[in-house]
């Protein structure tokens, strides 16, 4: 009985599991590099269709056959296979939907007589009737021939030699796509452009041969891969900063399938990203900023189901924010601190020191900005005083102070080179101790 594929017990060819397709993800980006994950696995709905038709013959039955001379009847060879025993001059058997257009049919058979000349057997398909279809035939002259039958005349598109053997299981896949027609034969293939039939069942053949057929299979051709990339997500928007945390979300991306996931990137220097997290949609995200970040981004890219990932968004930038919770709605900012200078070496670096900056609620903390290495910025100081030690890291170095009040208003000091204190002078030689009197 034909049943569809997902259900058929089939013991020598099962319905193909379908492995998941592993696409090697780059991301080239002109002003970050980006760390991805190094393989997505594409889930397998998004590889092929279900098929549309099975038949291993294994319930001993071939109901929603229809036959065509011949003697055609189930019976048993190692497992349940549907036989043509007589070498009559044309036997075929047909079964399926009259309006299948594009699909491909396999089946197993086993040629058992073949006589000399053109006896075959084979598979058909768009099948109009007993004396009109597409075939992929072996030939008792071991060629393997793809053609048509047209009210009884037969046609030959292409041929190739394949070896036959009486008594031995030979796989045959007849693929037809709009006018394409494609014959397979294990790594022998033949194929052809016809545009006579553009749809029809499928079905079984011999010609002045007898053999055994099992395992049909008609799958749909596998849909288009989906290659069209979800658009770039909108510029994340900051919701909320608290002390080493900021809470982020972003315009929504549009895909033609759907979006299934955001990959959400943060870096602490200009050049460099990393992905911080991935997440299902665009919902409120709350982050950790890096306890030493003097100002940290955020952009967000989208992928689809079939692995496209779409350009990254435009970044958003956070600036460290204080040790302590802002208060009050303040918009005035503190007065500038005053140059940075070093005022001497301790076992820990260089003891920085600077004009305090005046408010007007007083100021909750200082951030000391150290860059170095071009575009390496790093908070290396949060006091509450005007003094800081900071490890020199070698080279052209700078650094600045910010100040900070309650609401967080800030204001920054110039920025200087961070250079060693001057050496101090000589000493005087002490004076000789006067003799004891």
């Amino acid at each position: 009985m034909s049943t569809p594929a997902s259900t058929m017990a089939a013991r020598h060819r099962p319905a193909p599991a379908y492995a998941a397709i592993v696409i090697p993800l780059v991301l080239a980006v002109t002003t970050a590099t980006v760390a991805l994950p190094a393989t997505v696995a594409v889930p397998a709905a998004a590889v092929a269709a279900a098929p549309l038709l099975g038949d291993d013959f294994e319930d001993g039955n071939a109901s929603g056959w229809s036959t065509s001379g011949g003697q055609w009847s189930t019976g048993s060879d190692g497992s349940q296979v549907y036989r043509q025993r007589s070498g009559s001059a044309g036997a075929s058997a047909r079964t399926g939907d009259p309006t299948w257009t594009d699909y491909t049919v396999s089946v197993r058979v086993k040629p058992t007589t073949l006589r000399p000349g053109r006896s075959t057997i084979g598979v058909l398909a768009r099948l109009q009737s007993s004396t009109s279809y597409y075939y992929l035939t072996l030939r008792s002259d071991n060629q393997l021939e793809l053609g048509k039958l047209v009210s009884g005349r037969v046609t030959a598109l292409a041929t190739a030699p394949a070896t036959v053997i009486l008594g031995a299981w030979h796989t045959l896949r007849l693929a037809v796509l709009g006018n394409s027609l494609v014959g397979q034969l294990g790594t022998v293939s033949v194929s052809a452009t016809d545009g006579q039939f553009n749809a029809g069942r499928i079905g079984l053949v011999t010609t002045s041969a007898a053999g055994s057929f099992d395992d049909v299979l008609v799958e749909p051709p596998a849909p288009a891969p989906d290659r069209q990339a979800p658009s770039t997500p909108g510029q994340p928007q900051v919701l909320e900063v608290v002390p080493g945390a900021v809470t982020i979300t972003w315009p929504a991306s549009t895909d033609n399938v759907g979006v299934t996931q955001y990959y959400v990137y943060q870096g602490d220097q200009f050049y460099t990203q990393w992905i911080a997290r991935i997440v299902p949609d665009n919902s409120p995200l709350t982050l950790t900023l890096g306890a030493t970040a003097a100002i940290s981004h955020f952009s967000v890219s989208a992928r689809d189901a079939a692995g496209n990932t779409s350009t990254i968004s435009s970044r958003v930038t956070v600036p460290q924010p204080p040790s302590f919770p802002r208060s009050g709605d303040n918009t005035v900012p503190p007065t500038a601190p005053g140059r940075p200078t070093v005022l001497g070496v301790t076992a820990n670096g260089y003891l920085l020191g600077w004009e305090p900056a005046t408010d007007d609620l007083g100021i909750v903390e200082y951030h000391v900005h150290h860059v170095f290495n071009v575009d390496e910025i790093r908070v290396a100081a949060k006091v509450t005083t005007n003094t800081a030690v900071i490890a020199p890291r070698g080279g052209y170095e700078t650094v600045r102070i910010v100040a900070y009040d309650a609401s967080w208003n800030s204001s920054s000091s110039v920025t200087v080179q961070l250079t060693p204190p001057p050496t101090p002078s000589a000493l005087p030689p002490t004076p000789p101790t006067p003799p004891a009197r």
